[in-house]
């Protein structure tokens, strides 16, 4: 999952990892949220409207910018794709 807080997070886990950090973006968030029930609530969906704003093009072309050298980082197709 993608939002303002993904570089911290990364650059806080990656002294721990072996192997790699795959960075994708959430595949069907609202249909999964409406299948187990949640999302009818108006707080719900202003959350998800707020993640799914770091879903766009000006905030993981950052993101893949700061991140394109390491490799550690891998990147899912659709995050990619998304950027083309």
């Amino acid at each position: 999952m993608l939002d303002a807080y993904t570089v911290n997070l990364i650059d806080k886990v990656i002294p721990y990892v072996n192997d790699s950090i795959w960075i994708g973006k959430m595949d069907k968030a609202r249909w999964r949220i409406s299948m187990n029930g949640w999302g009818n609530d108006q707080e719900t969906i202003n959350e998800l409207a707020k993640l799914e704003a770091f879903h766009k093009p000006q905030f993981i072309l950052p993101l893949y910018n700061e991140f394109k050298d390491n490799p550690i980082i891998k990147w899912r197709d659709t995050f990619i794709r998304d950027l083309i």
